[in-house]
């Protein structure tokens, strides 16, 4: 399991080259999020994926990309596994400036909202193209991931969109002013946060076991998965494609008082055995 984590992360990382966008996924326990937490088994962990830009060339504004994010951890459908939550509406829904003949699928990204946030939501899904999780078997036991409904196959297994070379992930864009008129895009160092996007949020529910961490990342195939730009504030037409490199985050697993207190009193009645 750790040699399949390791590879994801040297293939997602493979290129903070000149111009590049960096995942990077950040958590909370109920606190300010940040690139790690502590949380105990039976508490859930908000995670939040954030998308800046790091180059030279310009750009105006976050376009789009694929995104397949990868959690290692005791993850499964079991009792007392780890897992993942995703949005109640299983994020299917119509796209930002459709007609909205079914609830749009994005959430304002507040507490215990799961999905994609806000304007991120241009593409369309149904049940084949949203977003849900999937559970490792096999090598990949202990994993989940979060991809299209209809990327079935674990990463590098399959063909085309069924997951062959990473691109079953779900899409994250903001529509083009172009084809939706009047449609406002956040443009970087647009306060909001600056440099970057905020763009979807999901979370974990800790299972059982102790000291351990839990590490998400994104998963990535070569030159499979690059992000857009919209590269020029009066024309929307012009866009800049990059590379994707990404940054983990970690949520870090803990005993309870309770358990630890145990512990020690284990270790004291051992002792007495051996004295």
């Amino acid at each position: 399991m750790k040699n399949v984590i390791a590879t994801l992360v040297a293939v997602a990382g493979v290129a903070a080259a000149a111009n590049a966008g960096v995942v990077s996924y950040q958590v909370s326990n109920g606190g300010a999020f940040g690139a790690s937490t502590d949380a105990l088994p039976g508490q859930t962990v908000t995670v939040r994926v954030r998308i800046a830009y790091n180059g030279t060339a310009p750009v105006h504004a976050f376009a789009g990309t694929n995104l397949q994010p990868v959690a290692s951890g005791n993850f499964g459908s079991a009792a007392g596994q780890d897992r993942i939550v995703t949005d109640a509406n299983n994020f299917v829904g119509a796209s930002i400036g459709g007609f909205l003949t079914t609830p749009q699928a994005t959430v304002a990204g507040e507490a215990g909202q799961y999905g994609r946030i806000n304007s991120f939501g241009a593409a369309s899904t149904t049940t084949s193209t949203a977003a849900r999780a999937f559970y490792g078997t096999g090598t990949a036991a202990g994993l989940a991931r979060i991809a299209q409904g209809r990327a079935t196959n674990w990463i590098g297994v399959g063909t085309g969109l069924n997951n062959s070379n990473g691109t079953g992930g779900f899409n994250v864009s903001q529509a083009n002013p172009g084809l939706v008129p009047g449609y406002p895009v956040n443009p970087l160092g647009n306060g909001d946060d600056v440099g970057g996007e905020f763009v979807f949020q999901f979370a974990v529910v800790v299972g059982n076991g102790f000291n351990r961490s839990i590490s998400i990342t994104t998963a990535s195939f070569a030159s499979a998965v690059n992000v857009t730009w919209f590269s020029n504030a009066q024309n929307f037409n012009e866009t800049l494609n990059t590379t994707l490199s990404s940054a983990a985050g970690t949520i870090n697993v803990v005993p309870a008082p309770a358990s630890l207190a145990l512990m020690g009193l284990g270790g004291l009645v051992a002792g007495r055995r051996r004295r």
